[in-house]
């Protein structure tokens, strides 16, 4: 097993990055940053929703805020 990983170390993190699919680590590194990017926006915007003082928009927020809240992980 350690020898196939010592093959092939650079294909498990990066894959076949310009022919094919990327690897454990890049693709892991992307979806985290792509992750940060959208969730930060969003969540300023529910933010700012649910200490709004018009009703149309807070109360869906605390709705979707509340459902988050309430589910497990799993």
């Amino acid at each position: 097993m350690l020898e196939l990983i010592q093959d092939y170390w650079v294909y498990f993190l990066i894959g076949q990055y310009p022919n094919g699919p990327l690897g454990g680590l890049a693709l892991t590194l992307l979806l985290a940053s792509l992750g940060l990017v959208l969730a930060f926006p969003i969540g300023l915007l529910m933010a700012l929703a649910r200490v709004s003082p018009w009703r149309a928009l807070r109360w869906p927020a605390m709705a979707v805020i509340y459902i988050v809240r309430g589910t497990p992980l799993l």
